[in-house]
């Protein structure tokens, strides 16, 4: 509810993350693709838990101290190569990644923050929705990537880690400092 009416997502009428009580993939599935749009917690998040008659159900922040005892099968804590297996074992997590292949395939750009790469489940996805899109990749500063050969390196990385997208890179001292957005913002 935050996010709604910022200027940010200027036109949509609300963002689904698949919870109207319980979580439901059917819940995801967009009426007005125009007005609606996804909030996907991609790691998961303590809050979603499983009860114990198998409803897949999202706690709140003044809740917390009753999830206490609950196993969340909901959260992505883990190294890089046990990802794969904790999101296809939750049901929410299953469906996020399903519903961000949709969300990849209908957008222009894609613009990735303060990421390291290493995802290759993710990398895999943009490499296959990004090859003709451009991908901006924003990251922190670092004395290698001031020269020449350094910024042809990192371009040789991302290449290996995402394809032949166009890319354009930013390296600044604060990654939230961005503001260079591909599009014109028309706040209204």
């Amino acid at each position: 509810r935050s996010f709604v009416g910022t200027k940010v997502f200027n036109g949509y009428d609300c963002l689904i993350d698949g919870f109207s009580r319980q979580f439901d993939p059917s819940n995801l599935d967009r009426r007005v693709k125009s007005r609606q749009s996804f909030y996907l917690h991609l790691h998961g998040s303590p809050l979603y838990y499983t009860g114990i008659d198998g409803s897949l159900n999202k706690g709140s922040l003044s809740s917390i101290k009753q999830l206490e005892g609950h196993a969340s099968l909901h959260l992505v804590l883990t190294h890089v190569k046990h990802k794969m297996s904790v999101i296809a074992a939750s049901p929410i997590l299953k469906e996020y990644w399903l519903r961000l292949e949709e969300a990849m395939s209908e957008v222009d750009c894609l613009i990735l923050f303060g990421y390291s790469g290493a995802d290759a489940h993710l990398n895999s996805l943009v490499e296959r929705h990004f090859s003709s899109k451009d991908v901006h990749i924003v990251e922190r500063k670092h004395i290698e990537y001031d020269t020449e050969l350094g910024k042809s390196e990192r371009f040789d990385f991302w290449t290996k880690k995402i394809g032949t997208a166009k890319k354009v890179c930013f390296w600044m001292d604060n990654i939230l400092d961005f503001n260079r957005w591909p599009y014109e913002h028309n706040w209204s």
